[in-house]
């Protein structure tokens, strides 16, 4: 059985500071995770949960909250005494402080507070914010200056991304750099709960390449053997009322998914970090995600498709015909002396609902196995995130492509956890490497803003379709290449 590429359990104690702890996120997600790591053990002895709002409240009505929540999903059943036991066991490790972040004067109650459980500042400190992003950037200045940043070894910040533009981006990320540079990350539950994406790491620096039969991956994918990639999502269902999305200005799928999507191509494509460290990690993807560009800028039809369901317009909620539901881009990679290409595909309304990633290999050399030389030469390495994650790598063997493929189970012996489970566990064991971080943020809404500005037709593609449009499905064909779907 493998390994896991990840830091080991927390040992030191962990005040987690829950903002928005009445949001519908933390209700119907977040909670029922943190839950099942307290059940878990994945908590270290001595932790706290604060539970914070700006509405007046105390901690009893708010650990009744709590209870019922967590007994509506079906946690405790009154023949389960344990399970009960268990509720009663986290809630009692919870507390209500009534504390608005906006203000300096409203963090005082929650400095007050931590204060009082960690008066040495021995304990580890997450501070997670379930909030809308407006109120990111005086959140972390009166967290500052309450001084409960003020360690950048034992506090963090997580904020659910929600920034779409990179002015917002800039914004957020020179306030990090001046006050609590390294301290903030951003949630994105692809890297970081996909199961598929953190076999990745494992893939080419671990110890998953012993079981394709000794293929160095690190030689194949950090440098010149990769030929091009193509990472494609497709959704089966609609988009529905989702006012967020439904206008050009909200960029619609291509604002939604591309931050998404591009992490797939930073962890196949980065170089060996300097160091296996989170920061190392982190630097060696911002490095992957800078050498992307559009392909043509100067003339953006020949790498730029946008697409719209045919039905879209007739759904609920304020509908505008410039709003992509579909769209394909093709970008290219630039490090070292061989640019490659990657070609990008999102579309909802379609046939089905997969996601995959293709990494096409040149014909490569004995020299990248580390084993004695190969009767197969590998062609293809697929990564199928969803529905059912795995990954294959497809042999040359003469004319005939040959595959070997192993699920997440069969490599790890465990079962596919939710994404935020994962993301929640990496919090606790301060496991920094696959988070979004502020630079992260800022070059993927600049090249967003840069597909989402191009002058190119939205085209209709009727519900159902594989691909989207005519457009969005020929965009491979330009460089004789097509989609490809192992």
């Amino acid at each position: 059985m493998l390994t896991h590429f990840q830091h080991p359990a927390a040992i030191t104690p962990v005040i987690w500071t829950q903002f928005g702890f009445t949001s519908n996120l933390f209700q119907t997600t977040l909670l029922s995770i943190l839950f099942q790591l307290f059940r878990q053990d994945k908590f270290p002895k001595g932790s706290k949960i604060l539970l914070v709002s700006p509405d007046p409240g105390n901690t009893e009505a708010a650990r009744n909250e709590v209870r019922k929540i967590l007994q509506e999903k079906g946690f405790g059943k009154c023949f389960d005494p344990q399970a009960n036991a268990q509720i009663e066991d986290c809630t009692n490790m919870m507390e209500f402080v009534c504390a608005n972040v906006s203000t300096q004067e409203g963090v005082q109650p929650l400095q007050q507070k931590i204060a009082e459980l960690d008066p040495d500042g021995k304990f580890n400190r997450i501070f997670y914010a379930a909030l809308p992003p407006v109120v990111y950037l005086a959140m972390l200045k009166n967290l500052q200056a309450a001084g409960l940043l003020a360690n950048p070894e034992t506090s963090w910040v997580i904020l659910e991304k929600g920034i779409k533009d990179s002015e917002s981006a800039r914004a957020l990320l020179q306030l990090v750099e001046k006050i609590c540079p390294q301290q903030v990350l951003l949630m994105d539950h692809y890297p970081l709960g996909k199961a598929t994406l953190r076999l990745m790491l494992a893939l080419r620096f671990g110890d998953l390449a012993k079981v394709f039969g000794g293929v160095d991956f690190e030689a194949l994918c950090g440098g010149y053997a990769v030929e091009y990639i193509q990472v494609w999502n497709t959704e089966a269902k609609r988009v529905g009322n989702r006012p967020f999305f439904d206008s050009p200005e909200s960029g619609g799928l291509v604002r939604d998914m591309t931050p998404h999507l591009l992490q797939i191509p930073a962890l196949t494509l980065m170089q060996r970090p300097d160091c296996f460290s989170s920061t190392g990690i982190q630097q060696a993807k911002l490095d992957a995600l800078k050498a992307l560009a559009l392909a043509n800028p100067e003339n953006p039809a020949r790498c730029i498709a946008l697409g719209q369901y045919a039905s879209y317009l007739d759904e609920e909620g304020t509908k505008d015909t410039r709003t992509a539901t579909g769209f394909a881009a093709k970008l290219i990679y630039q490090s070292g002396d061989a640019p490659l290409a990657l070609y990008l595909l999102s579309a909802k309304g379609a046939a089905k609902g997969a996601c995959k990633a293709v990494v096409s290999f040149r014909p490569i050399t004995p020299r990248l196995f580390q084993s004695a030389e190969p009767l197969f030469v590998p062609r293809f390495l697929v990564l199928e995130v969803q529905p059912n994650p795995q990954v294959s790598l497809w042999y040359q063997m003469g004319g005939e492509l040959i595959r070997r493929h192993f699920s997440y189970q069969e490599l790890y012996g465990e079962p596919i956890r939710e994404a935020y489970d994962y993301a929640l566990e990496a919090c606790l064991n301060r496991d920094a490497a696959l988070f979004v971080t502020p630079e992260d943020l800022l070059q993927s809404t600049q090249l967003i803003e840069t597909i989402q500005s191009a002058n190119v037709p939205v085209n209709i593609y009727p519900f159902g379709a594989v691909w989207g449009t005519p457009e969005m499905e020929d965009l491979p064909n330009k460089d004789n290449r097509n989609w490809i779907n192992l």
